[in-house]
């Protein structure tokens, strides 16, 4: 993928990586996980290797991705809905999830450029 060419593109193209739903199945014994069909880690893991090495870019919007997700998946179970889509997932919580991370100071680089990309390409 390279840099992306918008804030938007990073998103859609890492929400095109995720099933459509997950069942939310309930706690995880002996950890605060709460368990889906599929497990979203695991699809997490499985989209990650399946990424090329040197997309840093896609990998970033992975975990992010995965961070919103299972936030949702929180909320979800929380308020008694079993299940969650990957459409549910907002920009905007992804969005804060890529600005969150980013702010580590090994990704400086990495920081100033998403910063710097426009919210969708233009026309």
């Amino acid at each position: 993928m390279g840099t992306p060419r918008s804030k938007n593109e990073l998103f859609e193209n890492a929400r095109a990586r995720w099933p459509e739903q997950f069942l939310i199945l309930g706690d995880q014994p002996a950890t605060p996980a709460i368990l889906t069909r599929p497990p979203t880690f695991e699809t997490y893991e499985a989209i990650e290797q399946a990424l090329p090495p040197e997309d840093e870019w896609a990998s970033l919007a992975a975990w992010a991705f995965l961070q919103s997700l299972s936030e949702l998946v929180q909320s979800n179970w929380e308020a008694g809905v079993g299940v969650v889509r990957s459409n549910d997932v907002s920009f905007l919580l992804f969005d804060r999830n890529m600005t969150s991370n980013l702010s580590d100071s090994s990704w400086t680089q990495e920081r100033e450029i998403y910063s710097r990309l426009p919210l969708s390409r233009p026309h």
